[in-house]
């Protein structure tokens, strides 16, 4: 019987880890047995609250960005890549760069808990070293 248990655990656990039903009874399983769930991603819960994109002095090239996103689930989350995408006064894409959530946190943050908190504003700010002119507009991407 035991056999036949940890087979089904097995060959469901990437189905179930990432079910919130399932999840429950999965920790207590790992409290037991030496294993770990990676925590719930919902990308599609992060918002936007506020944002900004500032060249920081007239034409150096370098661009102060500054967010505040919050995770509107109901469990915390890992913090987001995000995804710039740069574009002219015409629509063209000029470029776009991808910012891993290392590059964007303090080390305080990545010191303490790697989780973004549910419900709670969150202050992003970096700069972006792009050599470019007539950025119009730019589109924000969360990505894993």
């Amino acid at each position: 019987v035991f056999l036949v248990v940890f087979q089904v655990i097995y060959f469901r656990w990437s189905q179930w880890k990432v079910d919130p039903e399932m999840r429950g009874w999965l920790q207590s399983t790992c409290a037991v047995f030496p294993c770990e769930l990676p925590p719930l991603t919902d990308l599609s819960k992060i918002q936007v609250v506020k944002r900004a994109l500032i060249e920081s002095e007239k034409n150096s090239g370098v661009w102060r960005f500054e967010l505040i996103i919050k995770n509107q689930a109901q469990f915390l989350q890992n913090y987001p890549g995000i995804k710039i995408r740069l574009f002219d006064t015409s629509g063209q894409l000029l470029a776009e760069k991808i910012i891993p959530a290392t590059d964007y946190l303090n080390e305080e943050t990545l010191a303490g808990n790697k989780l973004m908190p549910s419900k709670i504003p969150v202050h992003i700010a970096f700069d972006l070293n792009m050599k470019l002119k007539n950025i119009s507009g730019y589109e924000i991407i969360f990505v894993k």
